[in-house]
């Protein structure tokens, strides 16, 4: 005797809150402070090559692991030149996509995910430095992040476990 399979009984899922963008279907991804920092400099170094930004990127990669004292403008220059007119043929060597270009629509994507996370980040740290303002508020980091996709920008919020507790008023 056989017996039919039955599927299981799909329950509708409420559309969180913050996802009202229209979108079929939104994520929520929970990360660690320093998985979110991680994402945040890959989102930017994604976001920077795309737009043509190669010297900023190498840049950044090699003083993370050699330092600046070694840093060598002239081979830098070279270097990344010689990669731009590879890559970016119809690009002058001093000049990028702007931020939101439609060239690279998902470059916009990731600037605005990136000044999101850098913003929160920012403002946890003055929290953590037990502050109620930075030091120096005018720096882009503590701005409210701009939309430069034709995405929503995305929600972020602090969880903290039942061993922080007490952080939760912050």
């Amino acid at each position: 005797m056989t017996s039919e399979k039955t599927k299981p009984k799909r329950t509708k899922v409420e559309r969180p809150e913050d996802c009202r963008s229209g979108s079929p279907l939104c994520y929520m991804v929970r990360v660690t402070k320093s998985q979110a920092a991680v994402m945040r400099e890959a989102l930017e170094f994604y976001a920077r090559l795309k737009a043509g930004q190669i010297d900023m990127v190498l840049h950044d990669c090699y003083i993370d692991r050699f330092g600046a004292g070694d840093w060598n403008h002239d081979t830098k220059t070279e270097h990344c030149n010689a990669l731009k007119r590879a890559i970016f043929p119809e690009l002058n060597l001093n000049a990028s996509y702007g931020v939101g270009s439609k060239t690279y629509p998902e470059q916009g994507i990731a600037w605005d995910i990136m000044q999101v996370l850098r913003h929160k980040l920012a403002w946890d740290r003055v929290a953590e430095e037990g502050k109620e303002k930075p030091d120096y508020p005018m720096q882009v980091q503590y701005g409210s992040p701009m939309a430069f996709s034709s995405e929503p920008l995305p929600q972020i919020e602090s969880m903290y476990g039942p061993d922080h507790a007490a952080e939760k008023g912050r």
